[in-house]
């Protein structure tokens, strides 16, 4: 009976939970964007400054700009165009986006670890945008897929990895493909 609550509590607090498109639609109301070119694709919040101090931040992607705010002011606006890359990179603790523009490398945002998934789906999808002006959804974007026995990250085209495979058969499928060329291999 215990066992049941549970379950029950747990899908009555996902009904209360907001969906990634209903944060975006308050964060989008909440930020000053009247005058950014462009529709707004996404935007999302961190928690951290470039100095590393705690700050209320959000990221305002639209087609022609991305633009950083702090304490709903915008500090910040990058044009696509001038742009020659994003890049993600973890650090200890916490995680970053940053942008190199003509003037040089700037940090976009930062955040704690709970959302490094969040910012690197970011960079990938921001890259894309500048690469070839289209915003990518989450299905567009590689996900990474893992062994269904062990959990280990597959690489491209396996469906189980190396470690749990059965080697006789790989073996034998191997023998199989060489065994046109064996007269070369003696």
């Amino acid at each position: 009976m215990n066992i049941f609550k549970k379950i029950i509590n747990r899908i009555l607090r996902r009904k209360d939970r907001k969906t990634p498109d209903e944060i975006k639609k308050e964060l989008c109301a909440k930020l000053p964007h009247a005058d950014i070119d462009g529709e707004i694709i996404t935007a999302f919040s961190f928690g951290i400054g470039p100095d590393g101090e705690k700050q209320d931040g959000a990221l305002l992607i639209t087609e022609k700009c991305v633009a950083v705010f702090k304490d709903n002011k915008e500090i910040a606006r990058y044009d696509l165009g001038d742009v020659e890359k994003f890049e993600f990179r973890p650090l200890v603790g916490c995680c970053e986006i940053t942008v190199t523009d003509n003037a040089g490398e700037h940090i976009l945002c930062r955040a704690d670890n709970s959302l490094r998934d969040v910012l690197a789906k970011n960079t990938r999808r921001l890259e894309r945008l500048r690469e070839t002006g289209q915003y990518s959804s989450d299905e567009a974007l590689e996900v990474y897929r893992v062994c269904p026995k062990c959990g280990r990250k597959l690489a491209g085209g396996m469906y189980t990895c190396f470690r749990c495979s059965d080697k006789k058969s790989m073996f034998r499928r191997l023998l199989r493909m060489a065994k046109p060329y064996r007269k070369y291999m003696i």
